[in-house]
């Protein structure tokens, strides 16, 4: 009679894990409240995507004159200061995961 190992075999964190891992009450595309889709969360989703759909987005968020022009279009969109930093923040983070699966 063989004895089965009760732990469970171990892997690398998927990338929703490491998502929530960094942000434990969700992100604006993970959100821990997938029924509560406000406006405001629209609202930063489409500036997210507004600023990947550009060619080098990664290598533009070293850049202040493209930052300070992602402001500009932030505030046309009606953005907060707070949700627009929430925005780079994020897409921050997903730079370094970039980096991180390039290695």
């Amino acid at each position: 009679m063989s004895k089965q190992s009760t732990c469970a075999p171990t892997h690398p964190p998927t990338l929703d894990e490491r998502i929530r891992a960094h942000f434990p009450h969700g992100t604006i595309y993970h959100s821990s409240q997938k029924l509560m889709d406000t406006i405001y969360e629209r609202q930063m989703r489409e500036m997210s995507s507004t600023i990947r759909s550009k060619p080098g987005w990664i290598e533009a968020l070293n850049s202040k004159e493209n930052c300070l022009s992602w402001v500009v279009e932030a505030k046309a969109k009606e953005l907060t200061d707070v949700e627009f930093c929430y925005v780079l923040d994020e897409l921050r983070y997903y730079k370094s995961l970039s980096h991180q699966a390039a290695i």
